[in-house]
Parts: C-alpha cells; sequence; structure tokens
C-alpha cells in the first residue's frame, strides 16, 4: 500500500532466496513463505499514534495471487462512512470481541488507548510448513485473549483462532476475512454455532472494499462470522488454498465442533 501511494514498483522478489523463509521484525511483524505460499502478520508493538487498529492481522497469497488483503486507507476526509473508515479492527483480517474494542477512538487521528499483542512463536517445522503464532492480550484486563495460530503449507494456509474468557461472562466474537476474489476462497469451522455475513462493494458500507492507493478503491468480498463462546471457549479455523480442499465442509454443526477441536494437537503433559 505504502509503495502504490509514492507511485513505486514492488520491489522484484528474490526467487533464489531458501524456502521456507520466516522472519520476524523488531516491531512484531513477521513474514512468512513456503514454495506457494506468502503470509504477512502483525502482533504490533505501538511507540507511536497508531494509525490503524489491527492486531494479529494476516495478509494471505497464494501461489503469488493475493487472496485475503488489507483494506488499506481509501481517504482520511470524506462524507460518512469513509472518513478514515478503514482505521477499525473490523475491517482487518482478525478478530474482535463485540463490545468491546481493543482501542478506544478519540477525536481525528487520536486514540484513547492502544491495543496490545505479542509473537508467541514463530517456527519453521519442515521445507512445507511454517508456523506462527500471535497472541492479543488487548483484553486482559477483562480476563479475555485472543490466540491465533498460523500454518503456512506449501500450497495452503490454515489460521485457527482461540478466544478464551471467564465461562460466566457473555462474550461474541467477530471475526473479519476480506477476500480479493470469490468468498469460496475461505473454509470455515467453528467449536460454536456461527452466523456468517458477506459483502461485497456496498457504496454505503466500508466492508468489502480494498484500497490501494490515496482516493482509490475497488470491491472486494468481506465475509463476517459472528459466534458466541461455550464455557469460556471458541475456536475457529480458516482454510485457504490446499488446505481449504483437505478440510472437507461438516455435514453438520456437531460435526464442525469436532473438526475444529480436533485441529491442533494436544499439549502434552509432562
Amino acid at each position: 500500500e505504502t509503495l502504490a501511494w509514492l507511485g513505486l514498483a514492488e520491489p522484484k522478489r528474490d526467487d533464489s532466496a531458501p524456502l521456507p523463509g520466516l522472519h520476524v521484525g523488531s516491531s512484531r511483524w513477521f513474514m512468512a513463505v513456503t514454495s506457494g505460499a506468502r503470509v504477512f502478520g502483525r502482533a504490533p508493538v505501538y511507540r507511536s499514534r497508531p494509525g490503524h487498529i489491527d492486531p494479529l492481522h494476516v495478509d494471505i497469497s497464494l501461489g503469488g495471487r493475493p487472496v485475503a488483503s488489507d483494506a488499506g486507507t481509501f481517504r482520511y476526509a470524506a462524507p460518512a462512512p469513509w472518513a478514515n473508515g478503514l482505521a477499525e479492527i473490523d475491517v482487518h483480517n482478525t478478530l474482535t470481541i463485540v463490545g468491546l474494542p481493543p482501542a478506544r477512538r478519540g477525536p481525528h487521528f487520536l486514540w484513547l488507548t492502544w491495543p496490545t499483542a505479542r509473537v508467541v512463536e514463530a517456527t519453521i517445522i519442515h521445507d512445507e510448513l511454517v508456523r506462527v503464532v500471535m497472541e492479543n492480550t488487548s483484553w486482559s484486563a477483562h480476563g479475555i485473549l485472543h490466540r491465533r495460530t498460523c500454518e503456512i503449507h506449501g500450497g495452503g494456509v490454515t489460521i485457527v483462532d482461540e478466544v478464551t474468557s471467564p465461562p460466566d461472562r457473555p462474550t461474541q466474537v467477530s471475526l473479519q476475512w476480506l477476500i480479493d476474489g470469490p468468498a469460496t476462497e475461505l473454509s470455515l469451522n467453528c467449536s460454536s454455532p456461527i452466523t456468517v455475513d458477506e459483502t461485497r462493494a456496498a457504496e454505503q458500507n466500508v466492508r468489502g472494499w480494498i484500497s490501494e492507493g490515496y482516493a482509490a478503491k475497488r470491491g472486494a468480498t468481506s465475509v463476517r462470522v459472528s459466534a458466541h463462546l461455550q464455557a469460556g471457549r471458541l475456536r475457529i479455523v480458516s482454510a485457504f488454498g490446499e488446505q481449504r480442499v483437505q478440510r472437507r465442509t461438516p455435514t453438520s454443526l456437531n460435526e464442525a465442533a469436532a473438526q475444529a477441536e480436533a485441529f491442533l494437537p494436544k499439549k502434552a503433559h509432562l
């Protein structure tokens, strides 16, 4: 996005670089690359005023083609809803707690509180698998934790979002994916019943748009998933590319819950 604003071309990728590749920056962003997939993610540490609120956001490309993208900025000053309308967390590829935003907005470009996040693990498992785990700790005062596990395979990507909260606290989450194409690029499984809302390029809605340069935008597909925690726990599995094909669509909510629950290996007890 920054290069587009400046009118500069994207630098050529070094195809001779060894694969898989994994790099974690000092400000807690990461880039993971395999032979057929690339994921850029953010668990930002803010040292100055945030521009966008996007903890645990990820961009996903498969075979050199963007699949899940950042919305960009579009315009800072415009009639509603477009006055800096792409700054909030709910237009990014991440999860938020309904009614409990991770940052509190002030006037103009001021954020009165900032989100907090961290990279917990970044590991090359083998030639065709990289795993990165991030946590959004913005809701720790409420006893809520969002943990995101990104598994980057040779031809696909799996994102596992796990949320925990006090069991007696009613908690609803909203997960957004901005798909650069049809919603069929994505498959979903969840440990609880879900509702899915799909929006594409509605002029009076900030969802379903990608802005690659200032005051320019094009249509995309916003897929928003809503679910409630059960007994203080929730797991949503989002799959792209070959991982989407391999993860057969469940025939019932019970099967979806079982698939989501069984996806990650259980921790060994020593």
